[in-house]
């Protein structure tokens, strides 16, 4: 037992001594384009609350729009590097489409879009005329 406690320790003061290691500014240079897109999105998100709502001064919807954001470009790590454009640019494009289409339905109905109305309004063609 003393044994098995022993080497978990060492590993874990392995582990943290190689986390000290970690140079923060090559990070960010080897991940530029993880870091632009959060930044991007959340500022996406940023501009719809200051278009609709108007309350920008509030931080927890900006914590929470940081978070959302992280949680979904984090998935791009589980993709090979040269595939993560692909991923992250498909994401960008689909939260960007979901901004201007929130932003143009809250500037008649003042409120946002849900999924099952997204899916309801395919069939406006069927009954457009």
């Amino acid at each position: 037992m003393a044994k098995t406690f022993e080497s978990i320790k060492n590993y874990l003061n392995r582990k943290i001594k190689s986390l000290k290691k970690i140079d923060v500014k090559e990070y960010i240079n080897n991940n530029i384009l993880f870091f632009i897109a959060v930044i991007s999105l959340s500022f996406n998100g940023f501009l719809l609350r200051f278009v609709t709502v108007g309350n920008i001064y509030e931080i927890k919807p900006l914590i929470a729009d940081v978070g959302v954001v992280l949680i979904l470009c984090a998935f791009s790590y589980l993709v090979k590097p040269k595939k993560q454009i692909i991923y992250l640019l498909i994401l960008s494009i689909f939260l960007t489409a979901v901004c201007v289409i929130n932003s143009m339905y809250y500037t008649f109905y003042l409120s946002f879009t849900s999924v099952s109305l997204i899916a309801t309004s395919l069939q406006i063609i069927d009954v457009g005329d």
